[in-house]
Formats: structure tokens, sequence, C-alpha cells
């Protein structure tokens, strides 16, 4: 991989931009997929590398935190109402759903191997 010294954003960039207000989770896949959350519609982006929108997907929750496997396969969403959502990318095909949590989810990552989920949660509660 190679740094773009901030050559790259130009139509990418364009395409984040979206009147449905601003990004609150910006996420970059091993792949090139850029993973754009926007709060205020409550809903997931995915783009290509070449900029392209690849899927959408509404969530009824809040997305209060995100995060993708080591491999990019896969995009973990933890919500403001406790609810963890496992979706494969590219297409946001919805694989998994943990019961909800009493707190609100506010960190999630996996460890090396993916075989671990570890979830913070708004009271300092660690699932795993």
């Amino acid at each position: 991989a190679e740094y773009m010294g901030g050559s790259g954003v130009g139509d990418s960039g364009a395409a984040l931009s979206h009147e449905l207000g601003a990004v609150r989770h910006l996420l970059l896949s091993p792949d090139g997929h850029v993973v754009a959350y926007y709060d205020n519609v409550r809903l997931l982006r995915v783009f290509g590398h070449n900029g392209a929108l690849l899927a959408d997907e509404t969530l009824l929750d809040e997305a209060s935190a995100m995060a993708l496997s080591r491999d990019g396969a896969f995009l973990f969403v933890g919500s403001s109402e406790g609810l963890v959502e496992v979706r494969r990318l590219p297409l946001l095909h919805l694989v998994d759903e943990f019961a909800p949590a009493a707190h609100p989810v506010v960190a999630l990552d996996t460890n090396p191997g993916d075989d671990v989920l570890v979830v913070a949660l708004a009271n300092g509660s660690v699932l795993c």
C-alpha cells in the first residue's frame, strides 16, 4: 500500500458529501471499501474504492459504534439501544444479531483472529 498524500480524495470525497448531513462513523476496509454512517438519518453506506455507491441500509437504532473484522469481510455495528449487528461487506447483508444489552454500545473491536468480539457499554461493562 502506498500513501497518496491527500491526492486520492477527489471523487470519493464528493460521494461522501451528501445532503443527508454529516458522517458520524467512517471506516476503510483492507479491500478499499469505505463504510460511512450518517447519523441524522441512521443510514449506512458502502462505497467502492472509486467512490461508487455499492450498498446502503437504514438502521432501526442509532449506530453508536462500528468496527471491521481484520479481513474487512464483516462490519460490526453497535447501537444506542445495546444491540450488536454483524453485516457482510460490501452489500451490508445482515449475518447475525446479538441480544440487546441493557446499556448503549460505546466501542467494539475484535481480537487478531476475529474469533472474539469485544463490546464496551456506556455503564463501563465490557462483554466478550
